[in-house]
């Protein structure tokens, strides 16, 4: 294991030399693609990504320090990245080895956990309607439960919230489009 670090760290000293074509050279991977000619672009939005090479996650892995970070500014440089782009493959590196995980459902335990750690210590000083919850906050229940810190975020905000919300003003489950239809029909002409 210590034979290969060392591998990748000389690598890593050959690009930070070298550039684009020392990657060209130990990737076997032509200059234009690493400068982002070969993408891949989302016809709604503009939007071009191109995947992370097994030579790029190497570079990435070599860099990082014992608690995972990297200098994503030092690392996108050399793989003609953003830095934003290297820190979230540094992310899932240390998360999932470099695998995106199939979108898993949110179970009931995890609910609860999120509830009892984050919101329930903050219920008694803030309503329950103005609670928000940071990312800083997130990080660690996010790592004992091998999510994403966003997913997280986004559950509280967008799932467990409302639902509360609607459940103590009575309004849970409650078809409002139906009472909109009829409210509208009694009322107006037109």
């Amino acid at each position: 294991m210590g034979e290969k670090k060392e591998e990748v760290k000389a690598k890593l000293a050959e690009v930070e030399v070298g550039g684009v074509e020392a990657i060209q050279k130990l990737t076997g991977v032509k200059a234009e693609r690493l400068s982002g000619n070969e993408v891949k672009e989302n016809k709604k939005t503009g939007f071009k990504s191109k995947k992370f090479t097994s030579a790029e996650d190497d570079v990435i892995r070599a860099a990082m320090n014992a608690e995972g970070k990297v200098d994503n500014v030092k690392v996108g440089k050399q793989l003609l990245r953003g830095s934003s782009s290297v820190r979230n493959r540094a992310e899932l590196l240390n998360r999932t080895g470099g695998m995106k995980a199939a979108i898993r459902q949110v179970s009931l335990a995890e609910d609860l956990t999120i509830l009892e750690t984050l919101i329930l210590p903050k219920l008694n000083k803030t309503k329950l309607s103005k609670i928000t919850i940071g990312q800083a906050e997130v990080c660690d229940l996010a790592r004992q439960l091998g999510r994403e810190v966003a997913s997280l975020t986004h559950r509280w905000s967008y799932s467990l919230q409302p639902m509360l919300l609607q459940h103590y003003t009575g309004t849970l489950n409650l078809r409002v489009e139906r009472m909109l239809a009829n409210h509208i029909a009694e009322n107006y002409r037109d």
